[in-house]
């Protein structure tokens, strides 16, 4: 026998085979796509992902459309993939009639903003169709805007103009607008020229008292004053209360202007939260005395909500035990959760000692549990 002759004919198919192997798997899926059938999950999953670099673009694109569930094959494929952006925005836009998993509605706000940086407009159009996708297409369009705006912030302010209810309900709740440097009564001038009724409407709510606030409390105050009573709410009240944090008013000031100067409209327990979340770190001995002399109620409830765990450093049996004592179901049982979140990062132990005792619901005390095993893994890895 040739020795030589037969092991360079076993090395050979030993090379080949994975070739051979390839060839048919492209193969199959390409017949999976010319017989145009549903393509299960099962069916396809792998075949899909060892060609789908090896099929055209035109076939990539059908592929899609036939998955039954194609969330999880664009999440595989589109992420950090070389494939043009134009490709990626064509196949997302396979599914912009339906819901989708929010990994992939991340992916529509990357190529959103991919696509914006080449055609602004093809980006908007774009993004706008997504119907059920409420967080990629509010957070998409917000990209779309930064990136125009970090061109030209004159352009994204003539985009702003343009749009319409829709895109103005997509972004609000979802994501921020841009940060136009002009002063609150400029910025409030361009407000009133937008076509979107809806977009002046909530602009001219609290981001403008935010806009006044940054120039100073008073300003916001006056705006607020100006609005009728039925346009004034808590919200905006907020801005004011951050406006006096920002420039270091005492606490106790910023109570009188609570409870003083703003409108009874724009007031709420909240503000006293927001307040609290400072102060007891930043004068711990005048805030337990103010604290101390709260009655139980949804103000002593705002209060403990917006304090316990903020303060430094944290005794987090303590912030457990006064978590507790809110005596609203909801935020006692969402705030008792969020401290034994925040301490298991440290003591998952500790943390565990109490989850089943704890006051929260089961669907917090299994995702708690499900955290504190993966902290104790990793501290005991390290």
């Amino acid at each position: 026998m040739n020795y030589r002759r037969f092991l360079q004919c076993l090395l050979g198919c030993a090379l080949t085979m994975p070739l051979y192997a390839m060839d048919n798997d492209l193969q199959q899926m390409s017949a999976l796509i010319k017989a145009g059938q549903p393509i299960s999950r099962d069916e396809g999953e792998k075949l899909f992902l060892s060609v789908h670099a090896d099929l055209t673009p035109d076939e990539r694109l059908k592929a899609i459309t036939l998955f039954e569930e194609p969330d999880w094959i664009l999440l595989e494929i589109l992420y950090e993939s070389p494939y043009a952006t134009k490709e990626k925005a064509a196949i997302l836009g396979q599914l912009q009639n339906r819901e989708m998993e929010f990994g992939v509605e991340e992916l529509i706000v990357e190529v959103a903003a991919e696509l914006a940086g080449a055609d602004l407009d093809e980006a908007r159009k774009w993004v706008s169709r997504f119907s059920k996708a409420e967080y990629g297409k509010g957070c998409g369009l917000s990209a779309v805007l930064q990136v125009a705006h970090d061109k030209d912030p004159t352009v994204a302010l003539t985009m702003l103009r343009k749009f319409n209810d829709a895109e103005a309900d997509a972004i609000i709740g979802y994501a921020d607008f841009p940060d136009f440097e002009m002063t609150a009564s400029a910025w409030q001038a361009e407000v009133n020229q937008f076509q979107s009724k809806r977009l002046k409407e909530f602009l001219l709510d609290w981001p403008i008292v935010f806009k006044y606030a940054k120039e100073s409390p008073e300003a916001a105050l006056d705006y607020i004053n100006g609005l009728p009573a039925d346009k004034r709410n808590a919200r905006q009240g907020r801005q004011v209360v951050w406006s006096l944090l920002q420039r270091k008013v005492s606490h106790t000031e910023i109570i009188d202007w609570i409870e003083n100067k703003l409108p009874t409209e724009a007031r709420s327990d909240e503000l006293y939260g927001q307040l609290a979340t400072d102060w007891a770190g930043a004068d711990p001995e005048s805030f337990q005395e103010w604290f101390s002399k709260l009655k139980p109620g949804p103000r002593r409830d705002e209060v403990i909500f917006g304090f316990v765990g903020h303060d430094r450093p944290v005794d987090w049996q303590e912030a457990y035990t006064l978590a507790g004592t809110i005596i609203n179901q909801e935020k006692r049982q969402t705030k008792v959760a969020w401290v034994l979140g925040a301490w298991q990062r440290s003591d998952p132990l500790a943390a565990e000692d109490h989850l089943e005792e704890a006051d929260i619901t089961e669907r917090m005390r299994s995702h708690l549990r499900r955290t504190i095993e993966s902290t104790k893994k990793r501290l005991n890895s390290e």
